[in-house]
C-alpha cells in the first residue's frame, strides 16, 4: 500500500555509509523503469523516439524543461509552456524553477562538505547548535537528517505560509509544534526537519543557507543558478506556478516558499542540476557526499509543492540521466519519467493519452458534504475548498468533479473518491490508480476531528 502521505512524493533516507532508499508511491513505477537493464539505442535513435512521444503533450499539457542526457552529453534539452502564464512568458532552459524536495539531496551534500571541515558532527544533539529548540536535546543531527527525529513535516499551517521565513523563524515555529514520536523510534518524512537540519547547518557554519549553496554546491561544479531565496529577492526569469484545470490553468495558492529552507525552497534549472549530479558522480563533492546519496541503481530525485513538480533520475546501468523541471504539476509528467527509461532500453512505447474529463457541477448542499480538513499525514491536515461547483482544490492540487462524490485529479490523472459524501459529511478520501503507480489503489486520508484546525 502506497504511503499516504500523498503531498510529500519525496521519499528517500541518505545515511553515511549506506542508502536507506524507501520510494514513494508517486515515483515507484519511475524507479522500477529506471532500474531495468536497457537494451542500447543509439543516441540519434533515442532523440527521434523522444521527440515523437512528447509531441502529443508539448502544445497543452506540459510547462517546464526536459533534459535527457547519456553520459556527460546532454541530448535533449527542450522548454515547453509558460514560465509565466499571465504574461505568457515562454519556459527556457534557463528559466529558475522551484524543484521543491530536490532541495534535500543538496542539503545533504552541504552537510557532507562540512563535516568533512569538522564543523559538526551527526551525533551532536541538534540542541548544541540550536539551544532554543525546545526539543533539540532529545535529538540528534543524524536523526534530522534521516526524518527519524519526529519533527512534523509542516511547521507552519497553510495560512501562514505566505511570508518571507528564516531558519530563526522556522526554529520558533518547530517550538510551537509537538513531536509526531520520541525521537529514533519511527520514520516519518520531515521537510520541517530539513529546515531545521539548514539552521543547523548556518550555525555551524556562521554563512547563510544560500552562501553555503553557492560555496559547496555551485562553485565546484561550476553551476549558473541554484539559489535559496524568499519572494523579496528578485531572480530573473523566475518561473510562477499554476494549477492546471482542465483545458485552462489557475495560479497556484499564494506561498513565499522560504519556509521550506533546506527541504524545498531552492529554484535552479535542469542543467545545473544535471551539472550537481555529474559532479557527485565524478566526486567534485567528495566521497562521502557520493556514498550518502548514490545507489547502486543510480539517483532518483523527486519534488512537488505548490504546483512545482522536478525529478532528476540518473541510471547507472547505462549512465541514461533524464530531469523535468515545471510549473504546472500533471499525470504527464510521471508517463515522461517511465517512458523515456523504457524508449531508451528499446521497449516499445504506446503514445500517452490524456484523459478527457466532463466536469459536472454539484449543488451547495453536495459541496459543503466534501469541505472541510483531512489527515495527509507527517502532523498535516489539507483543506478542501471549492473555487467554483465543479472545481476543488484539495491542498494544492485541483480535483474536477464527475459526479457527486468521484472527481478526477489532473496531478496524476487519477480518479479520487469522497467515502459517505452520498449520505452525509465525507469521512475519508480514497485516491485511485494514477500515473504515479501501476494501477494499484492510492492512499486513503481520514477527515480530521471537527476541534481540530489545519496545522502543519
Amino acid at each position: 500500500m502506497p504511503n499516504r502521505q500523498l503531498f510529500c512524493p519525496e521519499r528517500w533516507m541518505p545515511t553515511i555509509g549506506r542508502v536507506v532508499a524507501f520510494t514513494a508511491a508517486l515515483s515507484t513505477a519511475s524507479v522500477t523503469a529506471l532500474a531495468q537493464a536497457p537494451a542500447r539505442v543509439d543516441d540519434a535513435t533515442l532523440v527521434r523516439r523522444i521527440d515523437a512521444y512528447v509531441a502529443p503533450l508539448a502544445a497543452h499539457e506540459l510547462s517546464g524543461t526536459l533534459l535527457v542526457a547519456r553520459g556527460g552529453r546532454v541530448l535533449v534539452e527542450r522548454s515547453f509552456g509558460f514560465a509565466n502564464h499571465e504574461l505568457s512568458v515562454p519556459f527556457t532552459p534557463t528559466t529558475p524553477t522551484n524543484v521543491a524536495s530536490i532541495t534535500k539531496p543538496l542539503t545533504i551534500i552541504v552537510a557532507m562538505r562540512l563535516l568533512g571541515e569538522k564543523r559538526f558532527s551527526l551525533g551532536d544533539t541538534v540542541s548544541r547548535w540550536l539551544p532554543q529548540y525546545v526539543y533539540g536535546k532529545r535529538m540528534t543531527i543524524e536523526q534530522l537528517m534521516n526524518h527519524t527525529a519526529g519533527v512534523p513535516h509542516r511547521l507552519l499551517a497553510e495560512d501562514a505560509q505566505e511570508e518571507p521565513r528564516t531558519t530563526a523563524d522556522m526554529v520558533r515555529a518547530a517550538n510551537a509544534v509537538p513531536l509526531l514520536f520520541d525521537p529514533g523510534t519511527r520514520t516519518s518524512y520531515s521537510s520541517g526537519g530539513y529546515s531545521l537540519f539548514a539552521a543547523v547547518l548556518e550555525r555551524a557554519s556562521g554563512k547563510t543557507y544560500d552562501e553555503l549553496l553557492q560555496e559547496h554546491v555551485v562553485r565546484p561544479v561550476s553551476a549558473h543558478t541554484i539559489r535559496h531565496l524568499d519572494h523579496r529577492e528578485l531572480l530573473p526569469g523566475r518561473a510562477t506556478s499554476v494549477v492546471p484545470v482542465g483545458t485552462s490553468v489557475i495560479n497556484a495558492p499564494l506561498r513565499d516558499l522560504s519556509f521550506l529552507v533546506g527541504a524545498g525552497s531552492v529554484y535552479t534549472t535542469p542543467r545545473d542540476i544535471f551539472a550537481v549530479m555529474q559532479g557527485l558522480l565524478g566526486g567534485a563533492y567528495g566521497a562521502s557526499a557520493r556514498e550518502a546519496l548514490v545507489r547502486p541503481t543510480g539517483l532518483s530525485w523527486n519534488g512537488v509543492t505548490n504546483g512545482f513538480r522536478a525529478f532528476a533520475d540518473w541510471r547507472a546501468s547505462d549512465s541514461l540521466s533524464v530531469l523535468f523541471f515545471g510549473n504546472s504539476h500533471v499525470g504527464a509528467i510521471d508517463l515522461l519519467r517511465g517512458d523515456i527509461a523504457r524508449l531508451a532500453a528499446g521497449e516499445t512505447v504506446p503514445a500517452p493519452v490524456v484523459p478527457t474529463v466532463r466536469p459536472v457541477a454539484l449543488s451547495v448542499a453536495q459541496r459543503d458534504r466534501l469541505t472541510g480538513d483531512f489527515d495527509t499525514g507527517g502532523g498535516q491536515l489539507s483543506k478542501v475548498t471549492f473555487l467554483s461547483p465543479s472545481l476543488m482544490l484539495f491542498g494544492d492540487r485541483a480535483l474536477l468533479a464527475t459526479t457527486d462524490s468521484t472527481f478526477f485529479s489532473t496531478a496524476d490523472y487519477a480518479p479520487v473518491t469522497f467515502v459517505g459524501a452520498t449520505s452525509g459529511p465525507a469521512t475519508a478520501i480514497q485516491w485511485g490508480a494514477g500515473t504515479w503507480g501501476k494501477g494499484e489503489l492510492g492512499p486513503r486520508f481520514a477527515r480530521a476531528p471537527a476541534a481540530a484546525t489545519t496545522s502543519p
